[in-house]
C-alpha cells in the first residue's frame, strides 16, 4: 500500500496573501488542491493524508466540499490538523497512520510525502517515487543545477562547485518501517524527508523532476505558478435554447423556483425552459449533442424535475475537469416579466450551480410581438455557457 502525506499547515508568511498558505487561491481553486487532485488521479497512491492548519471557516469548508467532488469511492483521505512547524505536521501525520491503519496493514506499507507548496507536481513524478520504492528503500525527486552557486560572507565571496548538486522537491517516499525509525532516530528538525533514511545509512535514490515542480515560497513563486497555468487554460462554450407554450392550469417553474401566480409551461417534465436551455448549452458544450440525449433517460426513469437534469449535466461537467465562468440567460416573452423576477432567477441557478451569483446574467425583451411568445402564448430561453480547465503538466 502506498499512502501519500501531503504537509499543508505552514503559515507561508513570506506569500503576504493575508490567509494561510494552503488556502491561497489560485485560478479559485485553494493551493492545496492542486497537489490533492493529482495525489487523487495517480494510480499508485492507495489513501492520502491531508494535513492542512488547525483551522475552520469558509476556505476550510469550501475545501472539504471540493474534495468530496474530486476523490474516488475507492481512495480514501484523512484529513488532519497540523504542528506549528513542518516537522511537527508530519509526527502529527505519523500518529494518524498508526490510528487509521493496522499494524499489519503499515508494514509493508510505503509512505510518500508532499508539500501542497509545489502544486505542479505530475502523476508521473508520483508514481515514479512508488514504483522505486518496490526495489529502494527511499527516493525523492529533485532538479539538478545549472545556476552557479556562490558563497558570500563579510570578508570573502567564492564559487561554488555545482557538479553532483541538487535542488530538493517532492514528492520524498520511503518504507514505512525506514520512516517510522527515522522519526524516533532523528535529533534536529530536518528540511528534508529524506534525511530520515540517511541517518539510518540508507541512500536515498534521485529521481529528475520537471522543472515545473517546484515550491511556492515567495510572491513571485506563486506568480510564475500563474502564469504556467494560465498558460495551460482551455475555453469551451455552448449555446442551448428552449421553449415550452403555456397550459391553461398549473404553476410555473423556472430556474428551479415556482410561480404561483403564472400557468405551467406545457411539457413532459417540469416545463424549465430556463434549465432545459441551461442543461441544453453543457451538453453542446461538452460536446455531446442535444438536450434529450442528457435527459431523456432520467425522464423514462419517471425524473420530472429539472434539477436532476441540471445535477447530471454538472456532474458530466466536473468529470471532464470543466470549471463554470460564465452563464448568460436570455427570455423572450411578455409572461412573466422577466426582470421584476431576475435577482430570483440568478440566486437559484447559483445554488443550484454552487457558484457566486455574478457567475449568472439574465436579459429579457418580448420580440415586439412578432413571434408567439411575444403575444403570451409560451416563453423561450436561450442559454449561453462559457466553460474553462486547466492542464496540469
Amino acid at each position: 500500500m502506498n499512502i501519500g502525506i501531503i504537509l499543508g499547515a505552514g503559515d507561508g508568511f513570506r506569500l503576504r496573501a493575508g490567509t494561510k498558505k494552503a488556502f491561497v487561491e489560485i485560478f479559485g481553486r485553494p493551493l492545496v488542491w492542486y497537489s490533492l487532485l493529482t495525489f487523487v488521479d495517480a494510480d499508485s497512491i492507495d489513501e492520502v493524508v491531508l494535513v492542512l492548519p488547525p483551522v475552520s471557516g469558509g476556505a476550510f469548508k469550501e475545501l472539504s466540499e471540493m474534495l468530496a467532488e474530486a476523490t474516488p469511492k475507492e481512495k480514501g483521505i484523512i484529513q488532519i490538523a497540523g504542528g506549528k512547524t513542518r516537522f511537527e505536521s508530519l509526527k502529527k501525520a505519523y500518529s494518524a497512520l498508526q490510528k487509521y491503519y493496522t499494524p499489519s496493514q503499515l508494514k509493508n506499507a510505503n509512505i510518500i510525502i508532499h508539500n501542497a507548496a509545489n502544486p505542479l507536481v505530475s502523476v508521473r513524478e508520483i508514481d515514479e517515487v512508488a514504483n522505486m520504492l518496490k526495489k529502494y528503500y527511499s527516493a525523492g525527486v529533485a532538479t539538478p543545477v545549472y545556476d552557479t552557486l556562490r558563497r558570500i560572507d563579510l570578508k570573502k565571496t567564492e564559487t561554488i562547485n555545482r557538479e553532483n548538486v541538487w535542488r530538493m522537491q517532492t514528492p520524498q517516499g520511503m518504507r514505512y518501517k525506514v520512516f517510522e525509525e527515522g522519526l524516533k532516530k532523528i535529533k534536529q528538525e530536518p528540511t528534508d524527508d529524506l534525511e530520515l533514511a540517511e541517518i539510518q545509512n540508507i541512500k536515498p535514490k534521485i529521481i529528475p523532476c520537471t522543472g515545473y515542480n517546484f515550491k511556492i515560497t515567495t510572491e513571485s513563486d506563486l506568480e510564475l505558478v500563474e502564469d504556467i497555468l494560465a498558460s495551460k487554460r482551455e475555453f469551451t462554450i455552448g449555446f442551448g435554447e428552449d421553449s415550452h407554450a403555456f397550459e391553461k392550469k398549473g404553476r410555473l417553474i423556472l430556474g428551479g423556483l415556482e410561480f404561483k401566480k403564472y400557468k405551467k409551461l406545457e411539457a413532459d417534465s417540469d416545463g424549465d425552459v430556463m434549465l432545459h436551455a441551461f442543461v441544453a448549452a453543457l451538453s453542446q458544450g461538452l460536446n455531446i449533442g442535444s438536450l434529450g440525449l442528457v435527459t431523456d433517460a432520467l425522464y423514462e426513469e419517471g425524473v420530472t424535475d429539472s434539477k436532476a437534469y441540471l445535477d447530471h449535466a454538472l456532474k458530466l461537467v466536473r468529470e471532464q475537469n470543466w470549471g463554470l465562468e460564465k452563464v448568460n440567460f436570455v427570455f423572450e416573452g411578455i409572461s412573466p416579466r422577466i426582470d421584476p423576477i431576475a435577482k430570483k432567477l440568478i440566486k437559484s441557478v447559483a445554488e443550484l450551480i454552487g457558484a457566486p451569483e455574478n457567475i449568472d446574467t439574465i436579459s429579457a425583451h418580448t420580440g415586439e410581438g412578432l413571434t408567439a411568445f411575444g403575444r403570451g402564448e409560451g416563453l423561450k430561453c436561450q442559454c449561453l455557457v462559457m466553460m474553462e480547465r486547466l492542464w496540469l503538466p
